[in-house]
C-alpha cells in the first residue's frame, strides 16, 4: 500500500501526544493557532482538517467513533499511525505564501513571511527529530528489521540536516534584517 502524505503543521499536531482520542474541533483549534495558518480563515481550515482526517480514516490510520452523529466527530489514531505508513508532505503555508505574493494581491511584509517561513521549517525539523527517535527505538525492538530502518532512519536524518541548514539560514537573515532597521 501507497504511503499516505501529511502536511508537517499538521503531522506535528498529530505526533505531538495531545491528539490520539481528540474531536474534529479541537484539531481545527489547534491548527488555527499556528503560525502559519495565520492567512488561512476558519472556513480553510475547517476544510483541510476535516479532509484531512476523511484521508488519514480512509488510510486505516484513524478512526471516526461516533459514526457520524455529532456535529464535529471524535477520531481516534489507530497503532497503524506509524512514520511506516506515512510521509511527510510539503508545508501547508506555502501555497497562502505563493498566493500572497502574487501581482494585485496586498505587498505582505518580508519579515513575517520569513517568520512564517521558519515557523513551518522548525515544525518539520521537530517531525523529524521524532521520526528519527522512532527509528531508533525500532531498531531496538526489532533487531532483525536493522537494515530497513536504518534506511529509513538515514533519509530522515538528511531530511533534519537539509531543514536544519533552512533554519539557521532564516534565522541568520532575520537577525541581520532586524541589526539593521
Amino acid at each position: 500500500m501507497r504511503k499516505i502524505k501529511i502536511k508537517p503543521e499538521l503531522l506535528s499536531l498529530l505526533t505531538s501526544g495531545e491528539f490520539k482520542h481528540f474531536r474534529s474541533q479541537d484539531l481545527i483549534d489547534a491548527y488555527q493557532k499556528l503560525p502559519s495558518s495565520s492567512k488561512l480563515n476558519q472556513r480553510q481550515v475547517q476544510q483541510f482538517i476535516l479532509r484531512n482526517l476523511d484521508r488519514l480514516v480512509w488510510a486505516g490510520l484513524a478512526i471516526r467513533e461516533d459514526k457520524g452523529h455529532s456535529k464535529h466527530g471524535e477520531y481516534r489514531l489507530t497503532d497503524k499511525f506509524t512514520p511506516e505508513q506515512y510521509d511527510v508532505g510539503t508545508p501547508h503555508c506555502r501555497e497562502v505564501t505563493h498566493q500572497a505574493a502574487e501581482p494585485h494581491s496586498l505587498e505582505v511584509d518580508p519579515l513575517l513571511q520569513l517568520q512564517n517561513q521558519l515557523s513551518t521549517h522548525k515544525l518539520e525539523l521537530l517531525t523529524t527529530i521524532a521520526e528519527t527517535e522512532e527509528y531508533e527505538a525500532l531498531c531496538q525492538q526489532l533487531p532483525s528489521k536493522q537494515p530497513e530502518i536504518q534506511e529509513l532512519y538515514n533519509d530522515a536524518r538528511n531530511r533534519y540536516s537539509k531543514t536544519l541548514g533552512k533554519v539557521k539560514a532564516i534565522e541568520a537573515l532575520i537577525s541581520r534584517t532586524g541589526s539593521t532597521d
